[in-house]
């Protein structure tokens, strides 16, 4: 689930922002409805996307044929962003993303942009979660990195199928591809794989090594090959 806040007052402009919202996911989100947080400040309302994991990171959205009623449309809520490419033979209305940023925010910072509406990104810090269960950890949660864990898992991932696919040669039968089956592959595991920091890199005043010291904690990653 990703949480964005936005103080929309008028129902017309809400009701507008969801419909919008609604097109420019598409089949990437499961459903977009509003949501009521209850902050110490009292019910902040909010608008809450359940992601479909599949075709999250896709850097490209397929539109409509072109020349179709659809294709109008989509040209004119994507305006210049729409692009002509030819997919599978047809000529269809498409849009490429920053494969460098994350697209869900590429995709409500263009609808808030469009609906001239201040967006404002909510996040839950894994310092704060890893509060509830530190008791699990074999060391200090301090001493983690967290920011750069599902880069270095992405990385990881990558680097095996680009291994298995090395293998075709030596197989009887060829390994067409490899999926993500972890939640930490796809970046949906509330808590990221937390990688140490070998001792030598690490402040003295943060991290004191255990007797037993671990250069990696990290559940076991699962995939399918096809």
């Amino acid at each position: 689930m990703h949480v964005f806040k936005n103080k929309v007052e008028e129902d017309g402009k809400l009701s507008k922002l969801l419909e919008s919202l609604r097109y420019a996911f598409a089949e990437r989100a499961f459903g977009i409805e509003l949501v009521n947080l209850n902050t110490k400040k009292g019910l902040v309302q909010s608008i809450g996307i359940r992601l479909n994991e599949h075709i999250l990171n896709s850097c490209l959205t397929k539109g409509p044929q072109s020349k179709t009623s659809g294709a109008v449309e989509f040209q004119h809520f994507w305006g210049k962003k729409s692009e002509l490419r030819h997919i599978d033979g047809d000529l269809r209305e498409c849009l490429a993303w920053d494969p460098n940023k994350d697209i869900p925010t590429q995709i409500c910072s263009f609808v808030f942009k469009k609906l001239q509406l201040t967006i404002q990104y909510n996040t839950i810090q894994t310092n704060k979660l890893l509060k509830f269960c530190s008791h699990r950890l074999p060391y200090t949660f301090n001493s983690c990195v967290f920011e750069a864990s599902d880069a270095y898992v992405t990385a990881l991932n990558d680097r095996i199928k680009e291994y298995f696919l090395a293998l075709n040669d030596k197989l009887p039968l060829d390994i067409r591809d490899v999926f993500c089956l972890s939640s930490s592959l796809r970046t949906l595991a509330a808590l990221p794989p937390i990688a140490l920091l070998p001792y030598p890199l690490t402040k003295r005043s943060v991290y004191s090594p255990p007797s037993s010291h671990p250069v990696h904690f990290i559940q076991p990653l699962y995939g399918l090959l096809t």
